[in-house]
């Protein structure tokens, strides 16, 4: 499964980036991980950790979250005029700066980081490949 974030931080254009935040979006909820009617930069972390809880599939849930949420903080930085992720989380987080949607994704990417974030994973299919 390949991230998606790397695409979003060689980019400064919001609609891709909004397309890019989209799809993240889309593969959380294929997985049953994100909250129905809800988006990413709406959910709160202490909904992502019940939801981490939940799931027997923790490093996918991991991956796929990091990735929304870094794809995420990058579209707020470039909409909101941020020269740097920590910039936007200081302002945020420290500042107060009272943006409710990019909060809720500083305070998740804030938590992802301080659990050791998960970069990589290998799809079933990959582990089939490497086995055959």
């Amino acid at each position: 499964m390949e991230r998606i974030a790397p695409k979003a931080r060689e980019t400064d254009d919001i609609d891709e980036l909004r397309s890019l935040a989209s799809k993240t979006e889309k593969r959380l909820e294929e997985k049953g991980f994100k909250p129905e009617n809800k988006g990413v930069e709406c959910t709160k972390v202490s909904t992502w950790k019940e939801r981490r809880r939940e799931t027997a599939k923790q490093e996918v849930f991991d991956f796929l979250l990091l990735d929304a949420v870094e794809t995420h903080l990058q579209f707020y930085k470039e909409s909101l005029g941020y020269k740097t992720d920590g910039g936007l989380i200081v302002a945020v987080l420290e500042d107060g700066k009272h943006y409710s949607c990019p909060d809720n994704i500083a305070k998740a990417y804030k938590w992802m980081m301080k659990k050791g974030p998960q970069l990589e994973i290998e799809t079933r299919q990959e582990t089939l490949e490497v086995m055959v």
